[in-house]
């Protein structure tokens, strides 16, 4: 079952759950601006504060600063999803919560968090299906050849240590896949429908005043 509604800007149509990360299938709706703005990141940062300070190689630079108020949708999720999950682990009582960034061959993005705000969103119910990490080989990409090579595995071994990655499956027709790295499983699932709900909520509030462009 998908979580939001046809009205959305983004809606969960699948969430994954596999050994060492969370899989979650994003539909970005037509009508959803195509970038952040500095308006919506204005926004943001009045509940996420440190959001800046990620670790995130890009072509830009290497914190999520130098492209967050000009990046997809579903690449601020990610952020969004590590930064409530290092919160979480600070919460519990971690001495070393944090993230570490670990690329991804696919899109060569590489992220990391640090601290969220909680979000109201109403509960839902959402698709969430446990599987096997698939086997490795070129399919999965130069980095998930095999356990060393793994951003995701490394980062369950350091247990408080979170990675993601976003990568657009068919930009035309809004679909794109977040992936990142957890220690509970209900923790980093309920981050990413607080994730997405709190996007949605700021892209309804009209946020994007100056950012016009669409999918």
């Amino acid at each position: 079952m998908a979580l939001g509604s046809t009205s959305d800007a983004l809606v969960i149509e699948r969430l994954t759950v596999r050994p060492d990360r969370i899989v979650c299938d994003l539909r970005v709706s037509p009508s959803a601006p195509a970038s952040t703005s500095p308006g919506l990141v204005r926004r943001v940062l009045a509940d996420y504060p440190t959001l800046l300070d990620h670790a995130c190689v890009n072509d830009e630079g290497d914190t999520f600063a130098a492209v967050a108020d000009h990046t997809s949708l579903p690449h601020l999720v990610e952020h969004l999803v590590i930064d409530a999950q290092v919160r979480q682990a600070v919460q519990a009582g971690s001495p070393a919560a944090g993230a570490r960034s670990a690329p991804d061959a696919r899109s060569g993005r590489i992220a990391a968090g640090a601290r969220p705000a909680p979000s109201a969103c109403p509960v839902a119910q959402t698709a969430a299906v446990a599987e096997p990490l698939p086997p490795a080989g070129p399919a999965h990409g130069a980095n998930r050849a095999g356990e060393a090579a793994s951003p995701f595995r490394a980062a369950v071994k350091k247990s408080t240590m979170y990675v993601g990655t976003t990568e657009w499956v068919d930009r035309f027709a809004g679909h794109a896949v977040v992936e990142v790295s957890y220690t509970d499983d209900l923790t980093a699932l309920r981050s990413f429908r607080d994730a997405v709900c709190a996007v949605n909520h700021l892209v309804k509030e009209g946020v994007y005043d100056d950012c016009s462009s669409r999918l």
